[in-house]
């Protein structure tokens, strides 16, 4: 049972931190196919219906290419 005002974790969007950890995670195990295998995986939740993992998927992806590309990613909150 769950209470009013709460999610489960699966519908819950990543955080931040979440996504970029996960980026690097696929970095590390696929090297330069990995926004191939985030791709895929953003269209596989697209797909399926689950529009918050095809969201979380395609910001993996977007990290991915940054981490590829050379930038460091954080995922620090910036006060503007």
């Amino acid at each position: 049972m769950s209470r009013s005002g709460t999610q489960s974790s699966s519908n819950r969007t990543p955080a931040a931190h979440n996504i970029c950890q996960m980026a690097g995670q696929l970095v590390g195990k696929h090297g330069l196919s990995a926004p191939r295998v985030a791709r895929y995986l953003a269209e596989e939740q697209r797909i399926l219906g689950d529009t918050r993992a095809h969201c979380a998927w395609q910001a993996v992806e977007s990290v991915v290419g940054d981490l590829l590309n050379g930038y460091a990613v954080t995922a620090k909150p910036v006060l503007h």
